[in-house]
């Protein structure tokens, strides 16, 4: 058997109804057939859709065949992704745009997957994603090397990268779009490491990064940070009514944070 080539295309209005059933072969020309059988609605456009493929070779080929389309419907259940017009691409954005997630996580997993992402990825039919591929996809990520450092991309950007997609994919598995999430099986070696302990800067190191320029327009924030510890963003955000200077004391409050 060779040369299988897979169509997908909603059902014609108006054509005779077909049952939930085990097929149709139908002659194509020599050792030709074409296979159709139906689903149920897309989850996607919620329309009738049924796949058709052409087979070359024997009835028993095609026999083979059908059965394995039968096999791949029940398995997806009552609400197949079928019609492959839903892809890898269209449903994480669509996942991210409903998700719980911040403003600010929503538009740095958006920029993750566009950044990351190759067009072949983002193509894929949701339905034809399988482990195999997630697992290559990520093997060549821990390869590739970064424009901004001249490195390749650290393993927590390969996981972080990666998240992403599992977490879409476990929506499309809860809200049985998928019957199962290809990306369970697929590890990020390294990507769980916790990072180095940072080593800090001896009391001379402070001296001398302080009196750099003290006349710095900055140099309060230098200061704050260095005895204080508080992250940038925090820093930041501060307000005067945040400080106590009497009491030589300051409170976090909010975090300035930048979106898009």
């Amino acid at each position: 058997m060779s040369d299988i080539e897979l169509q997908s295309r909603p059902a014609v209005t108006g054509a005779r109804r077909r049952g939930w059933g085990r097929g149709t072969i139908e002659p194509s020309g020599p050792d030709k057939w074409v296979i159709r059988i139906s689903h149920r609605r897309d989850p996607a456009t919620g329309k009738r859709v049924r796949d058709s493929r052409t087979v070359r070779g024997s009835r028993r080929d095609a026999e083979r065949v059908l059965a394995d389309m039968v096999r791949e419907r029940e398995t997806h259940g009552p609400t197949p992704v079928s019609g492959a017009r839903l892809t890898l691409d269209a449903w994480i954005k669509q996942h991210l745009a409903t998700a719980d997630l911040s403003a600010r996580t929503r538009a740095d997993d958006l920029d993750m997957w566009a950044r990351l992402s190759s067009p072949a990825l983002r193509g894929t039919a949701l339905r034809d994603l399988t482990t195999a591929a997630l697992d290559n996809y990520v093997a060549e990520l821990r390869e590739r090397v970064s424009k901004h450092t001249a490195r390749k991309l650290s393993p927590r950007t390969v996981q972080m990268f990666f998240n992403i997609i599992r977490a879409a994919l476990n929506a499309a598995v809860r809200k049985r779009v998928l019957p199962m999430n290809p990306a369970l099986g697929v590890i990020v070696k390294g990507g769980s490491a916790t990072s180095k302990v940072g080593q800090a800067l001896t009391r001379e190191e402070v001296d001398r990064f302080l009196a750099y320029d003290s006349g710095d327009r900055l140099f309060a924030l230098w200061v704050t940070a260095v005895y204080t510890g508080m992250r940038p963003a925090e820093i930041l955000a501060l307000r005067w009514e945040d400080i106590d200077f009497d009491g030589a004391a300051v409170q976090v409050k909010r975090t300035l944070v930048r979106v898009g």
